[in-house]
């Protein structure tokens, strides 16, 4: 329809937009500001820069409903205000009256919004928590961030790396990202072992359950043995490369240290 090719359109735009960078980051601080993020909006961000908004306006996916509160921007927080009275009866005219304050292109949403909530036998499991995260997320500032790491998720670092691979991995990674960083303030931040590092990184498999089990192992090992070993692997120029020389360092970690197993 007319309603949602605008609103996709709109939406597609200002995710494209050009914002202001702030200069090519290292790897080492992308991974340490992700490591910062609230983790449920670090999912729906990563699936947003990777799949992008869906099309059709009525998409209820996290990342869909991020791409909505971005467009907002700061007329959000009166959109949930809206939808909070949507039910009450004697809102209706100054609902109305609030409506006018928006572009018409976004009325139309508002309008779907409000009808779901006046309806909930209609739509029993509409997931409102969905905008509640988000108005959580811009009043923590993470809204702001959320279009400088859509608009620099291209850029790359003198490595070649993809600001937006960085983040994917903080996901990946989850609980061990913070071990990660303490590896690599180990070894000194030295430049020519990160590149190694998040080389090797970047390559290996986490859906794998045995690989991600290796992975788990060998960054819960002492820093000084991972770092030890690391040093006497070659730079990773493939998947399978990375994957033999995790499994290697994996098994030399379980027998040093059993109870990793």
């Amino acid at each position: 329809s007319c309603r949602m090719a605008s609103w996709s359109l709109a939406i597609f735009m200002v995710l494209i937009a050009p914002f202001i960078t702030h200069g090519v980051k290292s790897p080492q601080e992308i991974l340490i500001e992700a490591s910062r993020l609230n983790f449920g909006f670090l999912v729906s961000l990563n699936q947003l820069i990777e799949v992008g908004p869906d099309p059709n306006v009525d998409s209820i996916a996290p990342k869909d409903i991020l791409a909505h509160a971005i467009k907002f921007d700061r007329m959000f927080p009166k959109v949930i205000e809206l939808i909070d009275n949507a039910d009450q009866p004697d809102k209706q005219n100054w609902i109305e009256l609030q409506l006018c304050q928006f572009d018409l292109w976004v009325q139309p949403l508002i309008r779907w919004l409000i009808e779901i909530k006046r309806n909930p036998e209609i739509y029993p499991r509409y997931p409102w928590e969905h905008w509640y995260d988000a108005k959580k997320w811009q009043k923590d500032g993470l809204l702001e961030k959320a279009k400088r790491f859509i608009s620099e998720a291209l850029v790359q670092n003198p490595d070649g790396v993809y600001q937006k691979d960085i983040l994917s991995l903080a996901e990946k990674l989850g609980s061990l990202t913070m071990h990660v960083i303490d590896i690599i303030a180990g070894a000194g931040e030295d430049q020519a072992f990160q590149e190694k590092f998040f080389r090797f990184l970047l390559l290996l498999n986490f859906d794998i359950d045995k690989d991600y089990g290796d992975i788990h192992t060998i960054l819960l090992s002492d820093t000084a043995f991972f770092l030890k070993h690391f040093e006497e692997v070659q730079f990773p120029y493939s998947a399978d490369s990375a994957r033999e020389d995790l499994k290697e360092i994996a098994r030399i970690a379980r027998e040093k240290y059993p109870l990793l197993s």
